[in-house]
């Protein structure tokens, strides 16, 4: 066999393997959690939950509170009001601009990537940090606000 002709069928089963899979940076931190997982929630053990009231409460205080939406642009269509997206595979990036002292809430949609990226930022360095998801933002009555 000539080596274009195995270069060509190396590229087909490829092409055949990777059919169907997504091999994002986003995909495959879903796929293998960074911290150890909850059987029963899907949550990273240990990570600190706000409840919806909670954070209302904070908000309502005009207290310091950065909220960062973990979920890629294209996976939701809502968010707690004031949330920045900042996806889960680009966070540990923009996190090292944030100072350490920032009181940080993460979302998403069932808390299960969320509670990864508030164990994420607790690795950092951050003293302050908590997830709340949408769902149960929702619940409580709470209004969310349309993604930008």
């Amino acid at each position: 066999m000539s080596a274009y002709r195995r270069t060509i069928l190396t590229i087909v089963v490829f092409a055949v393997l990777g059919a169907g899979f997504q091999w994002s940076p986003a995909v495959l931190a879903q796929q293998q959690p960074r911290y150890p997982v909850d059987p029963q929630t899907g949550r990273a053990v240990g990570a600190k939950q706000l409840s919806a009231d909670e954070l209302k409460r904070h908000l309502d205080a005009h207290n310091n509170v950065l909220i960062v939406e973990v979920r890629e642009p294209g996976k939701f269509n809502e968010t707690i009001p004031g949330a920045t997206n900042i996806p889960f595979d680009q966070l540990e990036s923009h996190l090292k601009s944030v100072p350490t002292d920032t009181y940080l809430v993460f979302t998403c949609g069932t808390g299960r990537t969320s509670s990864q990226a508030a164990k994420l930022a607790e690795e950092l360095g951050f003293k302050s940090t908590t997830f709340c998801p949408v769902k149960q933002w929702k619940e409580q009555g709470y209004q969310a606000e349309p993604r930008n």
